[in-house]
């Protein structure tokens, strides 16, 4: 949703028949890309299926002394993954709330199981489908 107000993106949320008869959870947090952005799609819209993937922050007494440099050797995975052109967008969300990662192709989990945070722990993550406008991330 293109606002600055996550009251706004709820009220507007909730008008939907799948969230007022409980069949979605949603989570509206503001994303800052990092890489990529977010555009309006245009007509005609052509539909593409990309990877989805949320991180999840995973802080608590047996993370948090390594978090600051997981994270920053997170980051570092995340630029070498970037490096093949398969990442549509990046991005991170505010208050430790973790990021999102949108790829091009079929991901393995072995690939992410590999991230430096996730195998110290401060970092989950799970990967799904996403059905989206093309150029809805400024992709061309």
């Amino acid at each position: 949703m293109n606002t600055t107000s996550i009251d706004e993106a709820n009220t507007w949320l909730s008008t939907d028949p799948g969230i007022q008869a409980n069949r979605w959870k949603l989570d509206v947090l503001p994303y800052q890309p990092r890489i990529g952005g977010v555009c309006v799609a245009k007509e005609p819209y052509e539909m593409v299926t990309y990877n989805f993937i949320r991180f999840r922050s995973n802080i608590h007494k047996e993370t948090v002394d390594d978090y600051p440099v997981l994270l920053k050797r997170h980051d570092e995975f995340l630029k070498q993954l970037a490096k093949n052109g398969n990442v549509i967008t990046e991005g991170i969300f505010d208050d430790q709330e973790g990021g999102i990662l949108i790829m091009k192709d079929d991901i393995q989990p072995e690939v992410f199981e590999n991230d430096p945070a996730v195998k110290g722990g401060t970092l989950l993550f799970e990967i799904k489908k996403l059905w989206v406008a093309k150029g809805a991330f400024c992709e061309q």
